[in-house]
């Protein structure tokens, strides 16, 4: 999965302002108002970016504790589904992502006569596979810089060190 960008930190914070569904005091009829349909959807943007990056650090038990009560609030929405699905199974709650994902597919099947999403599948063989907690291994390493936009005068002076290290041992 692509993980955005960002620092988890800050993602976590503001997830912590959300007590729960948009308006779910009021009457049902003001949760389908375009405004509280625009902020459910930007917190689970949010939730996902989190996730993702939260798994990036080897963090699942994080994403578990923030994606499952999302997930019970709307759990015919696919999107976070595949990170709390890989974030079970790294916790070695296998048998809990397997099982998420056959709710996941039952209700969509008989609701909505639709599959799970290739992402969430993809999730699901992961797990089946055993190879769902191998990225977290490799993803607690530090990740090779893209490169060094900006840092004219670092580039300038690497460049000169290495070169003074080639002339003195010539």
């Amino acid at each position: 999965f692509p993980a955005a960008a960002g620092d988890p930190a800050r993602y976590a914070e503001s997830l912590d302002c959300w007590a729960g569904p948009v308006l779910a005091d009021l009457d049902d009829r003001l949760g389908l108002h375009p405004a509280a349909v625009a902020l459910t959807a930007r917190r689970r943007a949010v939730s996902r970016d989190y996730a993702l990056l939260a798994l990036e650090e080897g963090r699942p038990t994080d994403v578990v504790l923030r994606l499952q009560p999302q997930v019970e609030e709307d759990p015919l929405h696919e999107g976070l589904y595949a990170p709390l699905i890989l974030a079970l199974a790294g916790t070695g709650q296998q048998a809990a992502a397997l099982a998420l994902f056959d709710r996941l597919r039952g209700q969509l099947a008989e609701e909505l006569g639709v599959e799970p999403t290739p992402e969430v599948r993809a999730a699901h063989l992961r797990v089946l596979r055993g190879t769902a907690t191998q990225d977290a291994t490799w993803n607690c390493l530090p990740r090779d810089i893209g490169d060094f936009t900006g840092r004219a005068t670092e580039i300038r002076s690497i460049g000169g060190a290495v070169t003074e290290i080639g002339r003195a041992h010539v």
